[in-house]
């Protein structure tokens, strides 16, 4: 009995994390949107139905292979910035922009080529810099090792650089669409 008083007293402050909370819009506000699409789902209706009613200025995509960005092809008129990189193995990536992007590329990370995106985002006041890295699961030692990896690369870009750093992880958002 004492345990769940302890764990209701803990959800309390836990909970709010997981509700919706609207965010005051400025100038400057930029709305980010990450999509594990999963490469052999096949809903890309309902991706695009949440891009369209969440309007984001910037999508990043992981795990789009050909099929993946043939369907969505469309996001393109919305979204006049972009670079892609199809691949078959839930390692595809795809970033969407309304805001111009500068020196977008596709840069390969580890002996595994895992393809993370790279980008300077031209917003208002500041340009960022921006990543998108989808890392390796640390499914077995070699994997474990390869991720690390990147996470150090990361940690040594951000504490290189003199600006604003984006970096998105696969690992911050998780929605299924099957």
């Amino acid at each position: 009995m004492l345990s769940a008083f302890f764990i209701g007293l803990n959800l309390i402050d836990f909970i709010p994390s997981f509700t919706a909370r609207e965010v005051p819009k400025t100038q400057n506000n930029i709305k980010l949107a990450l999509f594990n699409v999963q490469t052999h789902n096949k809903n890309y209706d309902k991706v695009l139905l949440e891009i369209e009613q969440n309007s984001p200025d910037i999508i990043l995509l992981q795990e789009v292979d050909d099929l993946w960005l043939f369907e969505i092809r469309s996001l393109k008129e919305k979204y006049p910035y972009s670079i892609e990189h199809e691949r078959f193995d839930n390692f595809g990536v795809a970033l969407y922009s309304k805001i111009p992007l500068k020196d977008a590329v596709i840069e390969y990370w580890t002996d595994y080529e895992v393809p993370v995106v790279k980008a300077t985002i031209l917003a208002k006041e500041k340009n960022i810099l921006f990543y998108g890295i989808h890392t390796l699961p640390p499914i077995s030692p070699e994997y474990y090792y390869a991720r690390n990896k990147m996470f150090q690369l990361i940690n040594e870009i951000i504490l290189d650089k003199n600006s604003n750093i984006i970096r998105i992880f696969y690992f911050i958002v998780k929605r299924s669409y099957n």
